[in-house]
């Protein structure tokens, strides 16, 4: 158990000179089964000369008197250089937290952390974008600290990054990732969504997932806090007809086009363009799979007083150009 700390000690000396790394002026300071740690804080050369500096930027330098924790995945955070060893703080953090239990929170230290050392989440904040349309989450969840910092929409489906923050008003991406939500928007709605877990090993941001998994309800929909701000969530959302009709209300409009375009069935690439173009497939669905899908749409649109026997035929040759093409 800590009998001391965890503090921050300023240090304007450093004894070690790092290559690769600069001090920050800071050390550790920790009292631990009565020994007294005091672990120098360096940052890592990193992306803007430390601007949008990580805490996985961050190293104390091997002690000679050994680590106060241990280090279950300690390779995944070590680095080496020709005159030391160094391990990232967040790991070191989170073993403090979890196994010694200190008397302050870590919310309460990383906050202190970042008054004195400037900081970021985020190597490169270009992904992560301020909504044009706030979405909230529930009062529950924002007074943890927790804020949505990223909306993506790819295909069909919408992503939604969640983060806690350091609710202060320092000009940087103050934010540390605690996981993703991901919704399949349809027909004007959005649906429950799933969790999509962040996978970190001993690393401050597994810490926010947990706590954020352990207090969020069970369904993502119902993270946020009004209507207004799940409509505010849609608005991000890149509606295409495979997304704006139901299903079944897809599968007749392609039935639709394939009978209209029927001098292309000869032509099953041109007949997937076809369908692609008119939006009636995701854009990550390829040509190949849409031909794949063809016999079944010419076999329904051959129902409609068409040539049932040249309907099959020409599914044949679908097929055989599906075969040629795989060869």
């Amino acid at each position: 158990m800590i009998a001391f700390g965890p503090f921050l000690t300023r240090s304007e000396n450093p004894d070690i000179h790092i290559e690769g790394f600069s001090h920050t002026g800071y050390s550790m300071e920790l009292v631990v089964d009565g020994e007294h740690h005091l672990l120098p804080i360096y940052r890592e050369a990193s992306y803007m000369n430390g601007l949008y500096a990580s805490f996985k930027d961050f190293y104390f330098p091997e002690p000679e008197i050994g680590w106060p924790v241990e280090f279950t995945y300690r390779g995944l955070h070590e680095k080496c250089t020709s005159s030391r060893k160094l391990v990232s703080i967040s790991p070191f953090l989170m073993e403090v937290f979890r196994t010694l239990k200190p008397g302050m929170r870590l919310e309460d230290f990383l906050r202190d952390f970042r008054a004195l050392i400037p900081i970021s989440a985020n190597h490169d904040p270009g992904w992560l974008y301020e909504p044009t349309c706030v979405v909230e989450l529930t009062e529950a969840l924002t007074s943890e600290g927790f804020t949505v910092a990223g909306i993506m929409s790819y295909g069909t489906s919408l992503k939604v990054d969640i983060a806690w923050s350091f609710r202060d008003d320092y000009q940087g991406w103050q934010k540390i990732d605690a996981g993703r939500m991901e919704f399949r928007p349809r027909s004007g709605r959005l649906n429950d969504g799933k969790w999509n877990r962040l996978i970190w090993r001993e690393c401050i941001e597994d810490h926010f997932d947990s706590h954020f998994e352990a207090i969020a309800p069970k369904k993502p929909i119902e993270c946020f806090r009004t209507e207004n701000d799940i409509q505010n969530l849609l608005s991000h959302f890149e509606w295409t007809p495979t997304t704006r009709h139901s299903e079944q209300e897809i599968r007749e409009m392609r039935v639709e086009l394939v009978k209209s375009a029927r001098h292309l069935w000869e032509s099953p690439k041109d007949l997937a363009a076809l369908l692609k173009k008119a939006g009636l497939y995701s854009r990550s669905t390829s040509l190949h799979q849409i031909v794949k899908f063809l016999p079944s749409l010419m076999k329904e649109a051959g129902g409609d007083g068409f040539d049932h026997s040249k309907s099959v035929t020409t599914s044949s040759t679908c097929g055989m150009s599906l075969c040629d093409n795989n060869t």
